[in-house]
């Protein structure tokens, strides 16, 4: 039996290029979702495509950042002396933040919106994503401010994830 950890299907090396590239990919994924969501979920028009956007937006974002994260946590678990992967942790953790007080823009004008399920029965890219869609809208029923949601979050990179 092979004891040996192959990470290659992630990345080949911790400074590899396909590594930086996700790194900025990552980085990029949230401008854009920051962008779109300053611009796109203070009124209530065009909900079905504002949905399939953020949900496709959602996606890239969490791809690459799952994929970052698993590497430098299975690379810190194979050898807890490597400061440099967590490090790495850390920033990708940083940027993620953005997210997650980007996500609580998201559920504060999803709970708004009427008769959810006719966007998601009209759409069949939402379609798979009924229960999720329809979580956020229970998230946001116990959802803080922007500010204290943020906070929050940037705390977790501190205590609770470290």
């Amino acid at each position: 039996m092979k004891m040996d950890w192959d990470l290659g299907d992630l990345y080949i090396a911790f400074d590899s290029i396909e590594m930086k590239e996700d790194f900025l990919s990552l980085q990029k994924y949230i401008d854009v979702l920051n962008d779109y969501t300053k611009n796109n979920f203070s009124n209530s028009l065009g909900i079905k495509e504002k949905l399939e956007n953020y949900i496709k937006i959602s996606e890239d974002v969490v791809s690459v950042y799952t994929k970052l994260i698993s590497y430098c946590y299975l690379c810190y678990y194979a050898n807890s002396d490597n400061k440099d992967v967590m490090g790495l942790a850390g920033q990708v953790e940083g940027i993620y933040t953005k997210y997650i007080e980007l996500d609580a823009v998201f559920k504060k004008w999803i709970k708004e919106l009427k008769s959810i399920d006719l966007y998601i029965e009209d759409s069949e890219l939402l379609k798979p994503y009924n229960y999720y869609l329809k979580s956020k809208v229970c998230e946001a029923e116990h959802t803080l401010s922007d500010k204290e949601e943020y906070i929050i979050a940037s705390m977790r990179n501190c205590s609770s994830n470290a």
